[in-house]
């Protein structure tokens, strides 16, 4: 079902992105991989080929709008359609509100909001000429704000309103728009948040990676039958579209 189609996924170096490159690569895609360290996704890269997908590396700063409009103006040199673009990458850093640094807020605004914003825009045109889906890899606390998480929350509250509103305007073109809303998950990110939380990180507590992009696949290979919004907790999903 999903054999020739085109994907961009980007945080393809590790943890979420990884995963779910990975498992699509059993699909037959060609799937562009996207992320800072050059490296690690020719490592995710070799799993995919070795699955019998296609992979292309760029290793790029999202946060840099003259490197994403680059990649975009390579990609539609190359295909003028885009079937699958998934956002992964994201970054977070805890404080309350009277310590947080504002280059902290500004990081996290720069890679988990505005990059998702800048590579959407570039690729709208590709994605309409082939009605396709864009997932957004977003948060629980993208639907609620801790104290100490008031900067990484309300980039994620904005991914939510950035989805919200291009399912709206890209409505007509039939692209799928979907929110995902993981509750903690065992990654090397979640590690380094325990860390900054004084606490202790055992990965058999949170939602498993591969657990998690299964729901993901799911929603890939099912679109017309897969929710807007999709709430995932260590149990698996636990509310669609709210």
């Amino acid at each position: 079902m999903l054999n020739g189609k085109i994907a961009v996924i980007t945080g393809a170096s590790s943890g979420i992105g990884k995963e779910i490159a990975q498992k699509l690569a059993k699909e037959g895609l060609l799937i562009y991989l996207l992320g800072r360290d050059k490296k690690k996704l020719n490592d995710t890269a070799k799993i995919v080929k070795k699955a019998g997908s296609q992979a292309k590396v760029f290793a790029f700063d999202l946060t840099n709008a003259n490197e994403v409009r680059k990649f975009a103006h390579k990609f539609m040199q190359s295909f003028r359609v885009l079937d699958i673009l998934i956002h992964s990458a994201g970054a977070v850093k805890l404080d309350y509100i009277e310590n947080a640094k504002v280059k902290d807020f500004d990081a996290q605004y720069k890679i988990n909001l505005r990059a998702p914003f800048l590579l959407t825009q570039a690729l709208i045109n590709p994605l309409k000429n082939t009605s396709g889906h864009v997932i957004f890899i977003n948060s629980g606390s993208g639907l609620r704000s801790n104290a100490n998480w008031s900067q990484y929350a309300a980039t994620k509250h904005g991914l939510k309103a950035l989805a919200d509103s291009l399912r709206l305007e890209l409505k007509d073109d039939k692209v799928k728009v979907t929110s995902i809303y993981p509750g903690r998950t065992a990654t090397v990110m979640q590690e380094k948040v325990r860390k900054m939380e004084n606490a202790d990180y055992n990965p058999s507590d949170y939602i498993q990676v591969s657990d998690f992009a299964d729901i993901v696949i799911n929603s890939i290979k099912n679109p017309s039958k897969s929710a807007d919004n999709i709430k995932v907790g260590k149990d698996g999903v636990e509310k669609y579209d709210f």
